[in-house]
């Protein structure tokens, strides 16, 4: 029994030392090797413990066949917890993970515009294109939330977001072997009697990098790809960007501004409609008053032109009669005092056709007759003067008739055309200001997202500070060597 107590006792004794040992930081290396195509082979995770010396080192990490690679303190594993019993400051050492690679590689091979396998390019000779293609395998679902342009809510939706890698390739190409070489959207510089290519690309979620060769004879070069976790590199664009949400909102602002003018133009569009129907409604009623007007001013110099001939008639009949009695006169008294009655409804008759002052004769006559005279001395218009106020009167109704119409026709087309401008502005506002406001919201959701997913982004780059090591508060980093198979140039 006390036997079989001992071993559990040591791993116990393990698990706590390792829990209370002071690892100030770590990093891992992990190394791969590729097949030609870009299949990983083997892979091995070296990582770096460093110690604080006080206490042995431990490490949390899911690894298989692991080895101090410097030094002489054999690990000792329990499941994943890694303990090294020294006191060493610097700790390396190396295991196998399972995991998957979180970047993929892809690449293919064309000689002369055909595709061709790696095995038989070496010794060939023409022109060379290399195709690589990295593939991000890091997408998780997270909730991404951001806030709206104009409204200002908080949206969250179930977005994919990867971690994002700074990914490096090089490689180098003896100038014998390739005379020319074009790197495409990558770099060359000649270094001795060697081109050396970079590129450097972010695949989210991927990217492709191309380049081509003229070669007299193929001798394959080895690719190095390193790939390391690491946020994007906006900073020189992080204010910018900062800014767009309020910039966005101001033009939104703006444009809501505009549709406030729209509604005054309208309240202004429909309170000329009003006044224009109550001048429509004023000429509408004069147009209708306007022909009676001219036909009762057309009987009225009827009616003047019948009293004028009236008026010569009677003083053409006093003329006559007396001219008949005239010859009478001596005779009869009674006579007289007719020639006399008749010479003064004459005067009247002139008076009233001609106008002008009354005479003596028949002022006289008036007195005569025990009659008032009239309250002035002279006439003051005659007939002929009124007739010619109502021709004239009946020239400006005519005038009038014609010129109401119009007027009504004007003021129809104004009712009309207030009422259309007034239906425009609705239209405008609603097919213009509104539809932008509202198509400011929606297209500027997927803006406003991609800005959210860029803070996610750098949290998932943040984030990823192992790979075969597992969660802890140790200070952590790690970054990825790739390599394919071939010479490569130094």
């Amino acid at each position: 029994m006390k036997l079989k107590t001992i071993p559990l006792l040591m791993t116990i004794l393990l698990v706590a030392g390792s829990l209370n040992a002071q690892t100030i930081s770590r990093n891992e290396t992990v190394y791969v090797n590729l097949n030609a195509s870009g299949q990983p082979q083997t892979t091995e995770v070296v990582t770096w413990l460093k110690n604080d010396g006080k206490s042995p080192a431990a490490d949390n990490a899911r690894l298989s066949g692991v080895k101090n690679i410097k030094g002489l303190s054999q690990p000792t594993v329990n499941q994943n917890q890694i303990s090294f019993n020294t006191k060493e400051t610097n700790i390396f050492y190396k295991g196998t993970p399972s995991r998957q690679l979180p970047i993929g590689v892809k690449i293919s091979y064309y000689l002369n515009g055909k595709p061709i396998a790696f095995e038989k390019l070496n010794g060939k000779q023409g022109k060379l294109r290399v195709r690589i293609e990295l593939t991000n395998r890091t997408a998780v679902t997270r909730n991404v939330t951001y806030t709206e342009i104009g409204t200002g809510l908080r949206r969250t939706r179930p977005t994919t977001v990867y971690t994002p890698f700074i990914v490096q390739v090089t490689t180098g190409m003896k100038i014998e072997n390739f005379p020319s070489v074009d790197p495409g959207e990558g770099v060359f510089a000649v270094v001795g009697d060697t081109f050396k290519l970079s590129w450097i690309t972010l695949p989210l979620p991927t990217s492709t990098i191309e380049f081509t060769a003229e070669a007299s004879k193929i001798e394959m070069p080895s690719l190095l790809i390193t790939a390391v976790p690491k946020s994007l590199p906006l900073a020189q664009y992080r204010s910018k960007i900062n800014q767009l949400p309020n910039s966005l909102n101001k033009i939104y602002s703006g444009v809501g501004e505009v549709g406030g003018y729209l509604d005054q133009l309208k309240a202004g569009a429909d309170q000329i409609n009003a006044g224009a129907v109550q001048i429509n409604d004023g000429h509408r009623k004069l147009a209708e008053a306007a022909p009676k007007m001219a036909d009762g001013t057309a009987k009225l110099i009827q009616a003047t032109d019948a009293q004028l001939a009236l008026l010569k008639n009677v003083r053409e009949i006093n003329n006559g009669i007396k001219a008949k009695i005239e010859p009478l006169a001596k005779f009869t008294k009674k006579i007289g005092e007719l020639n006399n009655a008749l010479d003064a409804s004459t005067e009247v008759a002139t008076r009233t056709m001609e106008g002008g002052s009354f005479s003596q004769s028949f002022l006289k006559f008036l007195d005569a007759q025990k009659k008032p005279r009239p309250s002035v001395s002279e006439f003051p218009a005659s007939i002929a003067v009124v007739q010619d106020g109502v021709r004239k009167l009946n020239d400006g109704a005519n005038q009038l008739n014609v010129n109401a119409g119009k007027l009504y026709d004007g003021s129809t087309k104004l009712v009309n055309g207030s009422a259309k401008l007034s239906s425009n502005l609705v239209k405008l506002k609603a097919n213009g200001t509104d539809k932008v406001r509202r198509e400011m919201v929606s297209e500027s959701a997927e803006t406003m997202l991609m800005l959210a997913k860029l803070s996610a982004f750098d949290r998932e780059a943040r984030a990823y500070d192992r790979f075969a090591g597992r969660p802890s508060g140790v200070k952590s980093s790690v970054e990825f060597i790739m390599k394919t198979p071939g010479t490569f140039a130094q």
